[in-house]
């Protein structure tokens, strides 16, 4: 179950890109995300797929809980707390305790949490899973980021290193938020038995998502 406040879409085509590279893998079209999407999604699932990538989305307290009831997810992500849909949750601790639903479930049924020890809210909501696999670019974690620099097209370089193993990743999606969203794919690369070669493959052939971050060349203006 792939959760969080930004970058769910986008993490769950890069997260299914990766685990393509050795499963066969089932994944939510677009972000139907909701109480309708997830089971439109479960609906696809058959016993040729060995791994579902499911986005799952929140805008009310309870609607993770009850998705979660009907996924039952064996491991959980969240990309990260971010101020959204404050209308209903308030403040950003509200939208901490929305998205924390998921890693309550994992919780309560002894499934694995990636959690992203960047995100205060999500590493705090995280202490509580016996299962784990943390990552992050700050701090003692089991899957490490380094950001390496832009490229003149804000294509970003980073190095992921995982067991004392360190692989080198351009990425050809811009911007340097995008390398979070890669380094959690990687994370659940390493967390399936991938190689780093085979994440390096995975995500240096990923395209950026329809609609998101997505740059054009038009009669020579750049949008």
């Amino acid at each position: 179950a792939v959760g969080g406040s930004n970058g769910k879409t986008t993490t769950k085509e890069i997260i299914a890109a990766v685990l393509a590279h050795k499963f066969k893998v089932l994944k939510t079209e677009d972000n139907l995300n909701n109480h309708i999407g997830v089971p439109l999604t479960l609906f696809r699932l058959d016993e040729s797929y060995q791994i579902a990538v499911v986005e799952i989305g929140t805008n009310h307290f309870n609607e993770l809980k009850y998705l979660c009831k009907i996924l039952e997810p064996d491991y959980g992500i969240l990309t990260n707390i971010g101020r959204e849909h404050l209308e209903f949750f308030k403040t950003i601790k509200g939208v901490a305790k929305a998205e924390g639903e998921l890693f309550d479930w994992l919780k309560d049924f002894d499934r694995t949490g990636i959690i992203n020890m960047d995100d205060e809210h999500i590493a705090a909501k995280g202490k509580g899973l016996k299962k784990k696999l943390t990552y992050g670019f700050k701090g003692r974690v089991h899957v490490k980021g380094k950001f390496l620099g832009l490229d003149g097209s804000a294509m970003p370089t980073f190095e992921v290193t995982y067991k004392n193993e360190t692989t080198k990743i351009k990425l050809k999606v811009p911007g340097e938020h995008s390398v979070a969203n890669a380094l959690a794919a990687a994370a659940i690369g390493f967390q399936f038995g991938l190689s780093g070669k085979q994440i390096k493959k995975g995500l240096e052939g990923f395209i950026s998502y329809n609609k998101r971050m997505e740059v054009l060349h038009v009669n020579g203006i750049t949008i």
